[in-house]
């Protein structure tokens, strides 16, 4: 967990017959103060095209200030307050590369598109030394340099913690 708050949930669910990770949020806490980060442990890659399917769920009726925000894909990562991700945000129809650092984001690159909820989107970033391109679904969306983080670090998945976002079908092609 990045920040301070109570834990998360990342569990594994049966959608359309097929098995995925669930990232299911919480409704009460700040969702500024927190962010879940689930990570391989023991990965490590400086060099890698990371993919993953996600899911955004429609937020449940009868939460006061429900809404989806987000969910993507971490590399890179040291510890969970220091890491680069890629996100994609319904509400605010971003997708955007960040750095966390000390725990604080920073947005380094992003573009504005429409993330539909209730549909599957593939996400995708290609780190190679320090160039990051990113993808959403199928479409290269930008390319951005940076030298923040230069060594490898583990890789895995983010997300803000008043959402449920399913993820499905990650893959990690790690360069030689």
């Amino acid at each position: 967990m990045t920040g301070t708050g109570k834990a998360t949930e990342w569990s594994l669910r049966t959608v359309d017959r097929n098995r995925v990770l669930a990232h299911v949020g919480f409704w009460d806490e700040n969702p500024d103060g927190v962010l879940p980060v689930c990570w391989v442990h023991g990965s490590a890659a400086r060099d890698l095209t990371l993919k993953v399917r996600l899911f955004p769920v429609v937020p449940p009726a009868g939460i006061p200030d429900a809404h989806h925000d987000g969910a993507g894909i971490v590399v890179r990562f040291r510890d969970p307050d220091n890491y680069y991700l890629l996100r994609a945000v319904p509400r605010e129809s971003p997708v955007r590369l960040y750095t966390v650092v000390k725990g604080k984001r920073t947005a380094l690159a992003g573009k504005t598109l429409d993330v539909a909820i209730g549909a599957w989107h593939d996400l995708a970033l290609k780190a190679r030394a320090n160039v990051f391109t990113a993808s959403f679904d199928g479409k290269e969306l930008f390319r951005h340099t940076d030298d923040t983080f230069g060594k490898a670090g583990a890789f895995g998945l983010w997300s803000k913690p008043s959402n449920v976002t399913y993820v499905d079908d990650p893959k990690a092609n790690i360069a030689d």
